[in-house]
């Protein structure tokens, strides 16, 4: 295979050129020379890494290795491989690497290394936590740790890695969560060995795609393949056979039960129920949430690239009859579709799972038509991953959300070219709509009635903001990735429920940020926050209408801020009206926004309320 490596170390951005073989046995010796090359934007790149890192080479015994240093926080090493032009072949992909582990590092009690391969422009840290992140898996295979010895460990990756042939670049990325040693080496690799194999496609595949695809004439019903309708025996497996063939799969009327995950393993697929077949599933034995993943429906997910397309699930209602309460850290969710083009999901209803209802990841071409949610903490989830790769051109239409602990819709990191519309989002704990990180959003034509619901929330010191539609960078988890070209119009939004602020709020003690009176109907908040329209919304009740506001104070003291507050405003032509606290609150914490608020009708607040303070926003014409 004619692939060039080369070794990119950030922030220094040093590259390495080496020659093409089958076999690449990087030696060490050989990187001598290479470093001090530098980008002219390395700081620029650096930064769009979402990541701290720290890099170079470490010499020893007169010979040089790549080497990880302990600055604290992530430290990484960075290959990357370019396929030879005309080279159409599909590779399996093998690697290993054995490195050697400073003393101080391994008393430090840090963990092993991960050793990530993937495909495509390598842009973020792999968030651990998962946060809002529906599938890392879509990006990338991490490697197994054999531990032989607390010095000398060894990676390699134990899945099956292929590389399709239209893939033109693949990256190998050595990384460590590292301890603050003051920049003392953390580790360095010994030895490095990448093999790419040929790889000859079973008969039926196609030159892209290691998975078969579908026929689409081809029609299934699952009773054939034994399923049981009356919900006594597990009908996964007869299920899972069909889907495996593909084609249109029809679920005939009756109740399903699940012992295990159902996987679309082929383009061209469709899952169809008919007259409200349900899929159910239990909850399995045991108190650990991370140990109780009981998802309903996902895609396989083939490492970097998407290959899946022509997805269809429609008419299946999923229950969980025992769920009993929300659990933060379970990754459960109904329908789940990662790294496909061209798919939809309608007419589906899916209660009750426990992270998300029907989460979009990583996707393009891709549409949630005329569904209802409820419960989980995120009834309709859309939204990239932490290796840089986002959902493009989705519709979320006609839906209904209610009950969601958390968030009704969110529409999160690196989406983009998103329309909300036609939806009721009704009863949510925290907020209705939550915008974050991404661009091109369009919100319109929806309703919102009551959100932060007393008892929605189980986590109520965790969650205490809430806001009917919230658009914003997540300071909480990255702040490098803007918010920009957001359109909110037309929406209905309506909080009518009785509530009393917090004492601590009333008395508008400082320890709690103004941020946090709750709840309110619309919010721009954070740096980066850019060119957000907000036009013709009939906002209603809570305790603020329309508040703008810069990084919450105490982020500001911690983090300096990209833009400091939301600029390239336009709130115009809106209706707000009956709010405890305020109808309009813009604050800039001292720095200047730019935008006009102009034409809107606030009435029937509290005596004083509302009001631009010093932010420099241009209001003119509004009725009070």
């Amino acid at each position: 295979m004619n692939i060039k490596p080369f070794l990119g170390i950030v922030a220094g951005c040093a590259l390495l050129s080496a020659a093409a073989s089958t076999n690449y046995y990087l030696n060490p010796e050989k990187l001598a020379g290479v470093i001090g090359e530098s980008r002219a934007d390395g700081e620029l790149h650096a930064r769009a890494l979402h990541a701290e890192f720290s890099g170079g080479m470490q010499e020893v015994n007169g010979r040089k290795f790549p080497t990880l240093y302990a600055k604290g926080g992530k430290s990484l090493l960075i290959w990357k491989f370019n396929r030879a032009p005309g080279d159409r072949k599909v590779y399996r992909v093998d690697l290993k690497a054995r490195l050697y582990v400073e003393p101080d590092a391994r008393s430090a009690g840090t963990a092993l290394p991960e050793l990530a391969v993937g495909f495509l422009d390598y842009r973020g840290e792999r968030y651990t936590d998962r946060y809002f992140v529906s599938d890392d898996s879509a990006m990338e295979v991490v490697a197994t740790a054999d531990a032989n010895s607390a010095e000398r460990p060894t990676l390699q990756n134990d899945k099956r890695l292929l590389i399709p042939a239209s893939q033109q670049e693949f990256y190998v990325i050595l990384s460590a969560v590292t301890p603050n040693l003051k920049g003392k080496p953390y580790g360095r690799v010994e030895s490095f060995r990448v093999d790419f194999t040929p790889w000859e496609l079973p008969a039926g595949d196609e030159a892209e795609c290691p998975y078969w695809s579908a026929d689409p004439g081809m029609v299934h019903n699952v009773l054939e393949f034994g399923a049981d309708p009356t919900g006594q025996k597990d009908s996964a497996p007869a299920i899972q056979k069909a889907l495996d063939i593909g084609g249109e799969v029809v679920i005939p009327a009756g109740i399903y039960l699940l012992e295990s995950t159902l996987v679309i393993r082929k383009s061209n697929t469709t899952l169809r129920g008919e007259n409200g077949a349900v899929l159910t599933r239990k909850r399995r034995e045991g108190n650990d949430p991370t140990k109780n993943d009981y998802t309903y429906i996902r895609n396989s997910r083939f490492p970097g690239t998407r290959l899946l397309s022509n997805i269809r699930i429609s008419g299946l209602r999923l229950l969980t009859p025992d769920w009993d309460s929300p659990q933060l850290n379970n990754w459960t969710k109904g329908i789940a579709l990662s790294g496909v083009r061209d798919s939809v999901v309608e007419n589906c209803e899916v209660r009750l799972p426990a992270h998300d209802g029907i989460s979009l990841s990583c996707t393009e071409n891709t549409a949630v038509r005329n569904c209802m949610t409820f419960g989980a903490r995120h009834g309709i989830t859309i939204g990239g991953n932490f290796r840089g790769r986002g959902s493009f051109h989705t519709q979320i239409v006609n839906c209904r959300v209610s009950r969601a602990w958390d968030t009704g819709i969110v529409v999160g990191i690196l989406s983009y070219d998103v329309l909300v519309t036609g939806n009721l989002i009704k009863e949510i704990g925290s907020h209705a709509i939550d915008i974050f990180n991404c661009r091109k959003v369009t919100v319109t034509g929806n309703q919102i009635h009551n959100w932060v619901m007393p008892g929605m929330n189980p986590y109520p010191g965790t969650f205490r903001q809430a806001v009917g539609i919230f658009i914003h960078t997540d300071w909480g988890v990255t702040r490098t990735i803007p918010t920009e070209n957001i359109t909110v119009s037309g929406n209905t939004v309506v909080c009518d429920y009785e509530f009393t602020l917090p004492l601590a709020q009333q008395r508008g003690e400082k320890k709690e940020a103004a941020i946090y009176y709750s709840p309110i109907c619309l919010q721009i908040t954070g740096d980066l926050v850019r060119n957000v329209t907000v036009t013709g919304n009939t906002l209603t009740g809570g305790a603020k209408g329309i508040h703008i506001t810069a990084l919450p104070q105490k982020e500001m003291q911690s983090a300096k801020p990209q833009d400091g507050t939301p600029q390239n405003l336009t709130v115009v032509g809106n209706t707000v009206t009956g709010q405890k606290f305020t109808a309009l609150e813009c604050s800039g914490n001292g720095i200047p926004m730019r935008g006009i608020i102009a034409g809107n009708v606030f009435s029937d607040y509290p005596a004083g309320g509302w009001s631009t303070g010093d932010t420099g926003l241009v209001t003119q014409n509004n009725l009070k």
